[in-house]
């Protein structure tokens, strides 16, 4: 089973920075693509711990793997702050896993491939600015300055 070290190794070294390098990391049977990034959940941008791409090998499928590990997950999110993302679910079945755990559609995403999160109490806590008409630039580069974007311009 998980153990939860290479998580919280990768979460260590990301601590709340938006936009770390993704990486796979390694948890016994299970690899995971993983990055700490912002998305618009509900009606903020929060940061968030995404999940973009699971592997569990044969032997271990079917066997709670991956719900000891996104147990772990999000024990570890809730602690530091960050939203659970998984990204683009392609297995039904992995669908109505997350959705019986409480995960919910990402608001506006029409999608083949839905993505979910985890409501939490890092949610309540998010310092992230209201949404804005994506045609609203200014307000767009303002708030990548406010919030540690490295592609904010200098005059925005």
């Amino acid at each position: 089973m998980p153990s939860g070290d290479s998580v919280r190794a990768f979460m260590d070294k990301a601590g709340r920075r938006p936009f770390v390098m993704p990486e796979w990391i390694k948890d016994g049977d299970l690899e995971c693509y993983v990055r700490v990034t912002k998305h618009r959940v509900g009606d903020v941008v929060a940061c968030t711990f995404d999940v973009a791409n699971v592997k569990v090998k044969q032997r271990s499928r079917r066997k709670g793997v991956f719900k000891v590990w996104l147990a772990i997950v999000e024990a570890e999110c809730d602690a530091r702050g960050l939203v659970v993302y998984v990204e683009s679910v392609l297995n039904d079945d992995l669908y109505r896993f997350l959705k019986a755990r409480g995960y919910e559609d990402v608001p506006g995403e029409v999608n083949a491939c839905p993505c979910v999160y985890r409501p939490s109490s890092a949610l309540a806590k998010a310092q992230g600015p209201r949404v804005r008409d994506p045609v609203d630039v200014e307000g767009v580069l303002r708030d990548r300055r406010l919030y540690g974007d490295s592609y904010t311009r200098e005059d925005a």
